[in-house]
């Protein structure tokens, strides 16, 4: 086991590659509740005033019921927040050391910003050449996702601010991309996993710590941040009574898991299964942030302890997935709000609602994997690269010299310019001969 935490502290290959591989499908259900939540509302909103219109004859039976639970992105969130607790605090929990603790907290903000920016960047454009058909799509879904959405935004510096800055801070105001609502979380929740781990990371007291963290953040977002660091103390220091649970008892954690995490957004929740739960001291937001954030410890718990699961989850496809997660999570909603809905509007006269929103859905997946691929490689990596070198010169390990690295960036530059000029030296002026 020692062995294993310390690869994932350092970076190899075989870290933890079935929560690489839970994080990738989280981030695959985000995108499918994304897409079915503007088409199908019912499926997620109940019948009511935020989804007037039934387009399936079972998207009813969806609604608050477990089956909701393998397809809500409000549950795959909450997965994302432990995850984070979890891999944030495991490597302290294996060395003890403080320095890992700083190293990560020296670059978050650059790791999680630049492509953040980035993306809001890229929303802008699109509203600004009005690439999106969300008014059209609206009028026929009646989706109150389609609402309002990418209504005209104030312009360059807003949206600057706003991915720099806004979204870290108080959310995203102007709404260029949606899903950045989870960064303020993301960012904040980080460091107060930073700060239990320094603090108290070594205390005996830690779990008295604990407790009363999860008590105070209770029906928020940060109560995930709290019990994915439970877990990483746990498989560091209670591994053995982890691997003395049986496999029938993951089992049931896995099916409790989707159970919670299924837990509805609906007004009308009073007439679902999960209006006998309601803690009635917390309100609705709050019961489903407590409820899929334990479901989410559940899944977070099986991958790790249930065989057949961590397998799959661990496999070379699922857990490669892993690492695109973020380039996923941050373009594939403004390529709904385009492509998507631009497809559905094409062909909804010539084939009708259903096969319409299936043909959309199925042509939209491989422009999101190119749209992943290429954000991941030319955005999502020199920003991972960036935040690198800034914890290296915070840390004194580098010096900061802007005319260095100016010089060495037009080195680069220039090399691969002569690289792709080069094989044209040798082809011979038509006209000369």
């Amino acid at each position: 086991m020692k062995n294993r935490v310390e690869n994932a502290v350092s970076g190899k290959t075989n870290r933890f590659m079935e929560l690489e591989g839970l994080r990738g499908l989280a981030a695959l259900v985000v995108f499918l509740f994304h897409f079915l939540v503007l088409f199908y509302p019912v499926m997620y909103y109940g019948a009511g005033v935020f989804a007037p219109i039934q387009h399936l004859r079972f998207e009813d039976n969806i609604h608050g019921t477990p089956l909701e639970g393998f397809l809500s992105g409000t549950f795959s969130v909450a997965v994302f927040f432990v995850l984070s607790g979890f891999v944030l605090s495991v490597g302290f929990f294996s060395t003890k050391n403080a320095e890992i603790v700083k190293k990560l907290a020296a670059k978050r903000y650059l790791r999680l910003m630049l492509p953040a920016l980035a993306s809001v960047l890229i929303a802008l454009v699109f509203i600004s050449l009005n690439l999106s058909s969300n008014k059209e799509a609206h009028e026929i879904t009646q989706s109150v996702a389609l609402r309002t959405v990418w209504s005209p935004h104030p312009g360059f510096f807003e949206a600057l601010y706003e991915g720099s800055i806004g979204v870290f801070v108080h959310g995203p105001v102007n709404n260029y991309n949606s899903v950045l609502w989870t960064m303020q979380y993301e960012f904040s929740g980080s460091f107060i996993i930073f700060g239990l781990a320094l603090l108290f990371g070594q205390s005996k007291w830690r779990w008295v710590v604990y407790l009363a963290a999860a008590i105070g953040f209770q029906g928020s977002w940060y109560l995930g941040f709290i019990l994915g660091m439970v877990i990483a103390d746990l498989y560091v220091h209670r591994l053995s009574l982890m691997q003395k649970i049986r496999q029938p008892f993951y089992m049931g954690i896995l099916a409790l898991g989707i159970c919670l995490g299924a837990f509805p957004t609906s007004s009308k929740i009073g007439e679902t299964i999960y209006g006998h739960v309601m803690l009635p001291w917390l309100s609705q937001a709050q019961n489903q942030s407590v409820y899929t954030t334990l479901g989410a410890v559940c899944i977070v718990l099986a991958a790790l302890g249930l065989v057949g699961f961590k397998r799959f989850l661990s496999g070379r496809m699922m857990s490669q997935l892993g690492k695109y997660t973020y380039s996923l999570y941050l373009v594939h909603q403004p390529l709904i709000y385009t492509v998507g809905t631009g497809l559905f509007m094409l062909f909804i006269s010539r084939f009708g609602y259903n096969k319409s929103v299936a043909l959309a859905f199925v042509l939209t997946i491989p422009v999101v994997v190119a749209a992943t691929l290429l954000f991941h490689k030319y955005i999502e990596q020199p920003s991972m690269r960036v935040a690198a070198y800034s914890e290296e010169v915070f840390s004194g390990k580098k010096e900061l010299s802007l005319k260095r690295e100016y010089k060495k960036i037009t080195r680069r530059a220039l090399a691969a310019i002569r690289r792709r000029v080069r094989p044209l030296e040798n082809i011979q002026d038509p006209e000369v001969e």
